[in-house]
């Protein structure tokens, strides 16, 4: 049958077919569709059974799509939803999301992305938080780890690491840092004394290769350095040690300096002392037990303890005689010989200056001439005004007749 009309043509019945000739079933012009598009369908395969023919929507066709779609461009102002999704050009998301349960895979991110697993990637970083803190970030020359790093292995890197802290673990045998050389060797190495709870202090180990040169160890009372070499030198401010520890320039000692040897010395620099009476610089002996005495003035050895001198007897002016620096001999100390303010000034600078045989205890520049008193010279005056002087005293004495 062969129909044609300008108006609408009705078949009326329970069964129409229509059974296509040459393949062509419906003929239409092109056309874009509009904004109230439909599509016709069936609900099943219509041959050799026909089916009701029905229509939907074309912007509510996607859903109900089973298999693949394959198109030159794909535009949706809504969500796209889909078991998959390959695209082979470039993808455009202007102020949209990519909701994903799965995997993405891309070969370039060209935009910013955002993970609501606190993944984020933009134009500078990639970060990566953790309970909203930024714990991994990386930029194009580093990558910078905001939280601890626990390794069971190595950890290499061909730049450098920088870290608030390294941490080891373990007992001494394994709980290092270590440097190595290009063999392999461990020329430097941070390391712990003892094993495994009572691993509490730290040590460093410098070594010729692989021999261990340099031990150096922190104790709870005692610190320490050591060295394997019988002949090993230490230097301070040299390459050459010519001793076990040689030291070129000054050194300081606010305590005590102790020789269990002789000390060979080519210099020994004895500064002038301040104003301050009992200021010292030079030989000083801590024995004799005297309290309450003097500062700055100046004291013989009676053979247990500590008396002022006197000129004008050989029994308080011929011994053992000392400046006293402190209230205290065996605290404060005596000086025997050296740079040292009194608590008088007996003279002026340059003079000579010999014991006083008229005030116990003190120095004058001029020389006793009494009958029976001693004439023993005790050093030099440096200043007229602040008691300054250079205490030396002679070990002979003359008596007046």
């Amino acid at each position: 049958m062969s129909a044609n009309a300008t108006n609408d043509i009705t078949f009326n019945g329970a069964n129409i077919s229509f059974v296509a000739e040459s393949n062509t079933l419906l003929k239409a012009s092109n056309a874009t569709p509009g904004a109230n598009a439909h599509i016709i369908f069936t609900n099943s395969l219509p041959d050799p059974v026909p089916q009701e023919l029905k229509a939907t929507r074309l912007d509510g066709l996607f859903p109900y799509l089973g298999g693949a779609v394959t198109a030159s461009a794909v535009s949706a102002s809504g969500d796209i939803i889909g078991g998959g999704l390959n695209i082979d050009g470039t993808t455009t998301f202007n102020d949209g999301n990519i909701t994903n349960v799965g995997v993405i895979q891309a070969d370039v991110f060209a935009g910013d992305v955002t993970s609501d697993n606190n993944i984020t990637i933009d134009a500078s970083n990639i970060i990566h938080k953790i309970d909203d803190t930024d714990k991994v970030i990386v930029k194009e020359d580093s990558i910078s780890l905001l939280t601890s790093v626990t390794a069971s292995n190595d950890i290499s890197a061909s730049n450098i690491v920088y870290a608030r802290s390294f941490q080891a673990s373990d007992t001494d045998a394994s709980a290092t840092i270590a440097l190595k050389d290009a063999d392999g060797n461990s020329v430097a190495q941070f390391a712990r004394v003892g094993s495994g709870t009572n691993a509490h202090n730290g040590r460093l180990l410098l070594r010729d290769n692989n021999t261990l040169t340099v031990n150096i160890t922190a104790g709870s009372t005692d610190n320490y350095i050591t060295n394997t070499s019988s002949d090993a030198k230490l230097g301070i401010n040299t390459t050459t040690p010519a001793k076990a520890l040689t030291v070129v320039g000054d050194i300081s000692a606010s305590g005590e300096l102790t020789v269990e040897d002789k000390i060979n010395p080519t210099l020994i620099e004895l500064e002038k002392t301040t104003t301050t009476h009992g200021n010292s610089n030079g030989d000083v002996v801590y024995f004799g037990g005297t309290v309450g005495m003097d500062v700055g003035q100046i004291y013989y050895y009676t053979g247990t303890t500590w008396a002022k001198t006197n000129a004008d007897s050989v029994n308080t002016s011929s011994d053992l005689i000392a400046v006293a620096l402190g209230a205290e001999a065996n605290k404060n100390g005596m000086l025997l010989r050296g740079m040292v303010t009194l608590d008088h000034d007996p003279g002026q600078v340059g003079d000579k200056l010999y014991l006083s045989s008229t005030t116990a205890g003190q120095a004058t520049s001029t020389a006793p001439s009494t009958a029976t008193h001693v004439v023993r010279l005790i050093g030099y005056c440096l200043d007229s005004t602040n008691g300054q002087i250079f205490f030396n005293p002679d070990m002979s004495y003359i008596v007046h007749d």
